[in-house]
């Protein structure tokens, strides 16, 4: 859920917690529960510190863990890059 520059205080701690469990790796089912969740709040069925209570059940449920940080890849440069194989192609009348 995009955090919202109006909302209050109360709720935070659920909040933080929803926050938190969103960074954690999600199959598909998951995904489909948390688009539920957001669609409810979009349409006004409820709130957005029910919607992260909501998430924050549902990562309890499903048993979700914190992914591993993985280490940025090193960037490309210029130097990096070469040829790695060539080829010509000829007709039949070019030989």
């Amino acid at each position: 859920m995009p955090r919202s520059p109006t909302r209050s205080n109360q709720g935070q701690a659920e909040n933080g917690a929803a926050e938190e469990a969103l960074s954690v790796g999600r199959s598909s089912t998951v995904r489909k529960a948390l688009s539920d969740v957001r669609s409810s709040v979009v349409d006004g069925t409820i709130s957005r510190n029910e919607a992260a209570e909501q998430v924050v059940a549902m990562v309890e449920s499903f048993g979700l863990q914190p992914v591993e940080q993985v280490e940025p890849l090193t960037e490309i440069t210029e130097e990096d890059l070469g040829v790695v194989c060539w080829m010509v192609v000829l007709g039949p009348n070019d030989v």
